[in-house]
């Protein structure tokens, strides 16, 4: 890489960290947009922040730059040969706090070498390590951070979708699934991709989970039931609903099952989610009861009738102060 793109990229990073300080000052007074029962009061500011943040960036990117003899950035990467503009995206990924930029994505993802590029990313996709574990036991995994190894991933990922290949489907899933437990960062990174194409992901996720089931929906299946309720929010159908009610069932964590059914949506959860209260009054835990309210209340159900194994409501419904 020359040292100019370097300089640009060093520059680039530090004006988005300032972009982003500058939207989190300006988030309070745009509050009136937030709509509470769509998303997490979290998320939705990291939605916002980031997109807006995003918005400004690409900006930057298609302006001259000084750094790069008046060229813009986007300019300038598209003059470059294919593998020197991956050795820039794995920059990017592993050097800067921001996220790969856009421009690299798509240049890379539009590049008419389409068969040696997705070569490239499935390589990335099995070659890099996606536990910490996998990172030491590796050629100089001790002088590397895992985050920003795995960033390389992801921005493959991202890659990946812009062209609208959807065939590493089953390698992704394949690879998920054999670690017991994985960094949040690591599922929301596949997340992405997996939830990019729901007419593939569904019926791979739905065969998992139902060959999982017999021995208790845990580990990675918690994951793809929580990926198969985000997509299926914006693709319903009675085989998501089918899958996410099954889960519930034999789950062994039963708090991610019913905040799953509370987030897709489908008010024939209800009498499911009543009934199981009702049948385990002496053994349910209350984070679990209480979370099966709030998605009851979620879907447009009455918990009126709803048997409180922990005495916490008096009998007009209300929460128990201390005093009573």
């Amino acid at each position: 890489m020359t040292e100019e793109i370097i300089a640009f990229l060093k520059r680039y990073d530090e004006i988005e960290k300032l972009v982003l300080e500058q939207q989190m000052d300006d988030f309070q007074a745009k509050m009136s947009q937030f709509e509470g029962d769509e998303k997490t009061y979290e998320e939705y500011v990291l939605d916002k922040v980031l997109s807006e943040a995003r918005m400004q960036m690409v900006g930057m990117e298609e302006e001259p730059a000084e750094e790069l003899s008046g060229k813009s950035f986007k300019q300038y990467i598209s003059e470059m040969a294919l593998e020197d503009l991956i050795e820039v995206q794995d920059y990017c990924a592993t050097m800067l706090d921001s996220e790969v930029p856009l421009s690299i994505i798509n240049e890379i993802a539009g590049r008419d070498d389409r068969e040696v590029i997705i070569s490239k990313a499935l390589a990335a996709i099995n070659d890099t390590p996606w536990t910490e574990e996998e990172l030491l036991n590796s050629e100089d995994g001790e002088n590397k951070l895992f985050e920003m190894e795995f960033n390389k991933v992801k921005a493959w990922f991202s890659v990946l979708i812009k062209m609208n290949y959807s065939d590493a489907m089953k390698i992704v899933i394949d690879r998920f699934m054999t670690y017991e437990l994985t960094r949040e960062f690591v599922a929301e990174a596949i997340s992405s991709y997996i939830e990019a194409f729901p007419d593939v992901s569904i019926p791979m996720i739905i065969s998992r989970l139902d060959e999982a089931k017999e021995d208790g929906i845990k580990g990675p299946c918690e994951d793809l039931v929580m990926m198969l309720a985000a997509i299926g929010k914006e693709v319903k159908n009675d085989d998501v609903y089918m899958a996410l009610k099954t889960a519930f069932r034999y789950m062994e964590n039963k708090i991610y099952a019913v905040i799953c059914l509370g987030e897709y949506g489908d008010n024939r959860a209800i009498p499911m989610l009543k009934g199981y209260i009702n049948r385990h009054q002496e053994t349910i835990e209350r984070d679990v009861f209480y979370e099966i309210l709030s998605a009851v209340q979620k879907l447009g159900g009455d918990t009126s009738d709803i048997q409180d194994p922990f005495c916490d409501f008096d009998k007009n419904g209300n929460l128990k102060t201390r005093e009573d």
